[in-house]
């Protein structure tokens, strides 16, 4: 993997993972479903970087938080009307 391309896939990892847990902290119900669906981008980005780098612990970590957004996400909306 060239360097540019891990560069980037970290820095969106990081990005939308600082992202997801500010907006899953706040109150709204809203808010907290975007942070989920960000946390999917985001854990996504560091699966592909994990996998392109040969890192397997950290795209099995990332595709367990996958999972866990997934849940988070489910819960979030469940009744909500999203």
């Amino acid at each position: 993997m060239d360097d540019q391309t891990s560069d980037r896939l970290q820095y969106i990892g990081e990005a939308l993972g600082v992202t997801g847990a500010v907006l899953v902290a706040l109150p709204s119900s809203l808010a907290r479903a975007a942070g989920f669906t960000v946390w999917l981008v985001g854990n996504t980005a560091w699966v592909a970087y994990g996998r392109r780098a040969g890192n397997r612990h950290i795209a099995r970590l990332f595709s367990f938080y996958l999972l866990t957004a997934v849940i988070g996400l489910y819960s979030a909306t469940r009744g909500v009307g999203i």
